[in-house]
């Protein structure tokens, strides 16, 4: 998962799919590979906060990993890896920083340790990670949740889950001010394929997807924007439009989407079966 916490500008919402253009941009994981997992196993975020000091805030302009086993990760432009901190919970994935990059949202993909789609909260400037949300309410037909991000409008962590038929993903909102309390389904993003992907948003509060599915010929990969999405507890259809499609090879994802502070689209994608992730950039 990418997720920037420096406040992107909006994309215009009529840029068609040959507005944008897209690029190769060099290796992300490459020494920490057989570490992290490559496929929905690692989180990936790219972050950017006023703070530079490691060990607190998270620092500025930096590619953080989440393994499922919990090990936050800190990646230079170089693909190196160097261990930030280990949250001490397994089976997690969906991944987002706050917009002061103080906070991070972490949900359980999982059971391994603890119900799935529960919300933990990782305090990076006390060192602190906290008890855990309640557990949602899942819906029949519900994959594991895979994708996450934080609003920068209202500070909220979203998190997704696709269905089995990997053409919806189940919208989940996480309110920060009630921690105790288990994140609600607010929605249900249509008009899109892949069971495979992640969310992020830009500085408007809309919500964009990367989905994809590794098993069909390219393009097998698609970026899609939502829109303004609820903060109500529903399960009112997010129909998605396309805005660009990723020609990536057979076997592999997209699993990883931020906005950098420029507004620049970074997408990573990552062979299933094993090798190293990329990024690519959408701008």
């Amino acid at each position: 998962m990418l997720f920037h916490s420096k406040v992107p500008r909006a994309r215009p919402p009529s840029q068609a799919p040959a507005a944008l253009r897209l690029r190769r941009w060099g290796k992300m994981l490459k020494t920490a590979a057989s570490h992290l997992g490559l496929a929905v196993g690692l989180a990936a975020s790219l972050y950017s906060s006023q703070a530079a000091a490691q060990g607190t805030q998270f620092n500025c302009s930096s590619v953080y990993g989440l393994t499922n086993r919990g090990d936050i990760y800190v990646t230079d432009d170089a693909g190196n890896t160097e261990l930030v901190r280990s949250i001490g919970n397994a089976g997690v994935n969906p991944f987002g920083v706050g917009p002061d990059g103080r906070y991070a949202y972490i949900a359980r993909q999982s059971t391994a340790s603890g119900p799935q789609g529960s919300v933990i909260v990782y305090d990076s400037l006390l060192d602190e990670v906290s008890s855990s949300s309640a557990a949602p309410q899942l819906q029949p037909g519900m994959s594991q949740f895979i994708a996450g991000a934080v609003n920068p409008v209202n500070g909220w962590f979203y998190i997704a889950a696709p269905n089995t038929a990997g053409n919806a993903f189940f919208l989940y909102a996480y309110n920060p001010d009630t921690p105790a309390i288990a994140a609600v389904l607010v929605g249900r993003i249509t008009n899109i394929y892949g069971g495979n992907g992640d969310i992020a948003f830009d500085s408007s509060g809309n919500l964009y997807l990367a989905a994809g599915d590794e098993r069909l010929p390219p393009p097998n990969n698609h970026i899609y924007r939502i829109g303004q999405v609820p903060t109500i507890e529903g399960n009112v259809d997010l129909p998605a439009t396309t805005i660009a499609e990723l020609n990536t090879d057979r076997n592999v994802n997209s699993n990883g989407i931020a906005f950098s502070a420029n507004g620049t689209l970074l997408i990573s994608a990552a062979p299933r079966t094993g090798g190293h992730r990329r990024r690519i950039v959408v701008y």
